[in-house]
């Protein structure tokens, strides 16, 4: 088997690559619709990280940094197949076209699985090996003892340490996703303003809660859903989408017009869930974006 030296190398890269080029053909195809715009760059965005996520383990060049993100390209391969039975139920595809997009998905999650267990099982190895080193130096059984103490109460505290860093990791990551879906969009609209609770737009230097955006004649807005405390997109008077996932809660999410043109965002996520011995991670991100060509 050849050995793999760079990430366009990898099998699991070259599929995940192969599905992101074959929609990207297919999206030229779409009809000037609203609902074919916004599903067009739903599904650009989470088959592009499909790729774009295994790249990003690779190069870590550690077996659990890459796991890690491993999982979070199978959650964007899981997201892809909804948006292309989207695209399979508004005639977007055809249905044919829609199997070779499934089998292609399916190919790719069992691919990760693989990968997955497998780097799972040469870290436990590792670790194995390692650990008969340290028993064969330990031959006093008084020291043995001793280090057995030592790493029972290390155990716990590395365990809390590594549960909270998993959730600060995870919740840095949602936000991180969140801050950039709204720049892209911020930065490629046609036109870009902040309402109140009552869709009334908003003065200068005040936080509101929607952000509105216009983009070849059509309009979406991004707003906190009080109820959910998710961030929805609204694409109609009664059609909206999730932007965030069920894991985290946003408790705040706010928009101000600046007197220079741009849109400050502020966002505030958490954790939804306790993990055992872990506090809720809390992510607060601000930034000040401008339309392209604006500044």
């Amino acid at each position: 088997m050849e050995k793999v030296k760079k990430f366009e190398d990898l099998k699991i890269w070259q599929k995940a690559h192969q599905m992101f080029n074959m929609f990207c053909d297919d999206v030229e195809n779409f009809p000037n619709k609203k609902s074919a715009w916004v599903i067009a760059d739903q599904g650009l965005r989470s088959i592009g990280s499909i790729s774009a996520n295994i790249t990003e383990g690779y190069g870590s060049q550690s077996g659990k940094e890459f796991v890690r993100f491993l999982m979070i390209a199978r959650r964007e391969n899981s997201e892809s197949l909804n948006w292309l039975i989207k695209c399979r139920e508004r005639k977007f595809i055809t249905e044919e076209r829609f199997r070779e997009y499934a089998n292609l998905s399916e190919e790719i999650r069992k691919m990760i699985n693989s990968l997955v267990s497998k780097l799972r099982k040469n870290s436990f190895t590792s670790s194995l090996s390692y650990s008969f080193t340290l028993i064969e130096i330990l031959v006093a059984s008084f020291i043995f003892v001793v280090a057995v103490l030592a790493t029972f109460s290390a155990f716990y505290s590395t365990t809390s340490f590594q549960a909270k860093t998993k959730v600060v990791r995870e919740t840095t990551q949602e936000a991180r996703n969140v801050i950039e879906t709204l720049t892209r969009e911020i930065r490629l609209a046609d036109g870009v303003d902040v309402l109140d609770s009552s869709d009334l737009p908003c003065s200068l230097d005040s936080p509101c809660p929607v952000l509105k955006i216009t983009k070849d004649g059509v309009d979406k807005k991004y707003k906190n859903d009080s109820g959910s405390h998710k961030i929805i997109l609204i694409l109609d008077s009664t059609s909206a989408v999730d932007v965030t996932t069920t894991n985290v809660y946003v408790s705040n999410l706010s928009f101000t017009k600046k007197s220079d043109g741009g849109i400050q965002i502020q966002l505030t996520i958490k954790e939804k869930q306790y993990a055992k011995m872990a506090e809720k991670g809390v992510i607060t991100l601000k930034t000040t974006v401008y339309r392209r060509g604006y500044k």
